[in-house]
């Protein structure tokens, strides 16, 4: 079945990324024109924001370890998410998560806890992000006919494994402590809001691309698409799956394939932001090792 999952996520990647260059290619005008009205401090502002994004991250990471027993250091979970943000790019979609997975058990967690964590963060990070980036969708973008009942369905679906979670770890001798546990529901809540934040600064940077969405209306829906990316398993990182859906609940006066372009776009500002942070952190790392080894003269 693995291999077979494998060579399904690389068929769908070859045609996702054709699809996209096809769609840029018969579009290539109107996108051109849009990104001729951009407004660059709005571009800049979206990357710095989803940069900022890896402060957050780790410190969820820190939570939900203690909420199974185990206390990191906030440093360590930072090193680990940021050195290893490369991998993200690897084919496959899953090596930063494989990576850091590597990273905990070297610090000396047990194996069948690091796999509650994992099983416990993938859940918890689709019920998230599908059910808070659903719920806004709901609330300010009025989807109607099909969409209405899909989104409704996966929020209420999504407020149930939420709430569930600590049961079905409970049944297999894992113990969820309540405030660790519900503290990284929030602070997982803070991050998808800053990954909203990021998105809408990207659109609203982009004057012709939408039809006057607000900000929350933007964010909503980048959530949820990337919810639906997400628990597509053939879809490496959603590629195709999140812009598509996007592109259904956006309202935009452009063509649905200038906009499912548009909103792939938005992959180059994770990358800048992915990769300013990382090259940021071995600076540190960098500057650091000498001032240390300076002092030790």
């Amino acid at each position: 079945m693995a291999p077979f999952i494998r060579w399904l996520k690389w068929v769908f990647s070859v045609l996702a990324l054709g699809s996209i260059s096809v769609f840029a290619w018969l579009s290539h005008t109107q996108i051109l024109q849009v990104f001729q009205e951009r407004d660059t401090s709005l571009l800049v502002a979206s990357m710095v924001a989803w940069a900022l994004l890896h402060t957050v991250s780790p410190l969820t990471n820190r939570w939900l370890f203690q909420s199974i027993g185990h206390s990191l250091a906030y440093s360590n979970t930072l090193s680990i998410h940021i050195r290893n943000l490369p991998a993200k790019y690897l084919p496959g979609g899953i090596w930063h998560s494989v990576a850091r997975v590597v990273n905990y058990a070297e610090l000396g967690i047990p194996k069948r806890d690091i796999g509650a964590y994992v099983v416990v963060e993938n859940l918890l990070i689709a019920a998230t992000a599908l059910g808070l980036g659903g719920a806004l969708t709901l609330l300010t973008s009025a989807p109607t006919g099909v969409w209405y009942w899909i989104i409704l369905g996966l929020v209420l679906a999504s407020t149930v494994v939420f709430l569930a979670l600590p049961f079905m770890g409970a049944s297999r001798g894992m113990t969820l402590k309540p405030m660790w546990y519900g503290g990284t529901f929030l602070l997982n809540t803070g991050y998808w809001a800053l990954t909203a934040l990021s998105f809408a600064l990207f659109m609203q940077a982009l004057p012709g691309a939408t039809s006057g969405d607000a900000q929350v209306s933007l964010g909503g829906v980048y959530i949820f698409s990337w919810g639906i990316g997400f628990i597509t398993p053939f879809a490496p990182q959603g590629i195709g799956v999140s812009e598509a859906v996007s592109s259904q609940l956006i309202h935009s006066d452009l063509s649905g394939g200038s906009l499912f372009v548009l909103v792939a776009s938005f992959r180059v500002v994770v990358l800048c932001g992915d990769l300013s942070v990382w090259l940021a952190f071995w600076i540190y790392w960098a500057l650091r090792s000498r001032i240390q080894a300076l002092r030790r003269k």
